[in-house]
């Protein structure tokens, strides 16, 4: 092998490794970029939305709590609309979180069982504030 055959295998390996490094980090960028693009567009909205499902189940319990200490039936009246209001704002929120922000399909079988089990709880609140309207807070506590 002469020296002129010698020298362009010693610039020909370094030039393909370069390309080929080049190549590489190109594919390792683009895929950094993909899973960015889907924490900034699906993962951050989905965490507020779940923040504020939260805030609106909070809301409810805080509700009921109230419902139950309350004195009078106005009281209870006023208690009893804004516990109304939280949940149509909560079936509102699990809907927009199904309709926009269900990332695939163990997230819409975890949003389903949610919503079953709110719905249970739900069900078991107005049972109990209805018990709390009769006066029957032996039976509550």
């Amino acid at each position: 092998m002469t020296i002129a055959k010698r020298l362009i295998v010693l610039l020909t390996v370094p030039l393909l490794a370069l390309i080929g490094l080049g190549v590489f980090t190109r594919l390792q960028l683009r895929d950094i970029e993909r899973d960015g693009r889907f924490v900034a567009e699906m993962q951050i909205p989905s965490l507020a939305g779940l923040g504020n499902i939260s805030r609106a189940i909070t809301e409810l319990r805080v509700e009921l709590r109230n419902h139950i200490l309350a004195t009078t039936d106005a009281e209870r009246s006023n208690i009893q609309s804004e516990f109304n209001r939280n949940r149509a704002e909560l079936n509102r929120l699990l809907t927009d979180y199904e309709e926009r922000l269900v990332s695939d399909e163990r997230d819409g079988r975890l949003l389903n069982e949610y919503r079953s089990l709110s719905r249970e709880w739900l069900a078991g609140a107005t049972e109990v504030m209805s018990i709390s309207a009769q006066g029957r807070r032996d039976v509550v506590c």
